[in-house]
């Protein structure tokens, strides 16, 4: 089993966020579009980094991450890593750089 490394995280706030059904679509929506930009630069973003970059919990980046890693594109990336240097998803990195250089931990 691969260990999930954003559990280290320390979480300053562990009470559940109570946001109307508006600002949750607005939360997921600002979540997609850095997702978006992150894939395209060829980066798989941490689900710490989504939920720091959105203000959202982890669970709830979690959620989404599992969700759209399997696209396409974000799963090619996440398999070339997997076949070039034997390196397993397990969210807690990017994939490559924006240089290219492939990128294990922060």
């Amino acid at each position: 089993l691969v260990e999930d490394e954003d559990e280290d995280v320390e979480v300053l706030d562990a009470t559940p966020q109570v946001v109307s059904t508006a600002e949750r679509a607005a939360l997921m929506r600002a979540a997609r579009e850095y997702w978006d930009r992150q894939i395209s630069k060829g980066i798989v973003p941490r689900t710490v980094d989504i939920a720091q970059e959105i203000g959202i919990s982890l669970a709830t980046a979690r959620e989404y991450r599992a969700l759209w890693k399997l696209e396409p594109q974000a799963h090619a990336l996440i398999e070339a890593l997997y076949h070039q240097h034997g390196i397993v998803d397990t969210g807690a990195f990017p994939a490559i750089g924006a240089d290219g250089r492939v990128l294990t931990k922060s």
